[in-house]
């Protein structure tokens, strides 16, 4: 997550917990600004490559919204 030009929180989660696996979970933040620019120059580049509809929040909502519908709806069954 590029947070205009003050920072970047990564984080990473764990594809698997066992005993012989050795992913580990990390979360940190960078504040270096040179650093956070560069994350923010980039993500401004690949922006506009991105096809609308997935940039676009209101489809995103709608389309989370008929899921959470359709769960209930199955629910009630």
């Amino acid at each position: 997550m590029v947070k205009r030009n003050s920072s970047v929180f990564i984080e990473t989660l764990a594809k698997d917990k066992t005993e012989n696996n050795n992913h580990i979970e990390m979360n940190f933040s960078i504040t270096e600004k040179s650093i956070v620019n560069a994350f923010n120059d980039y993500f401004l580049k690949i922006w506009n490559h991105i096809p609308y509809e997935n940039r676009n929040k209101k489809n995103s909502i709608d389309f989370l919204e008929s899921l959470i519908k359709k769960c209930n709806a199955d629910s009630q069954h």
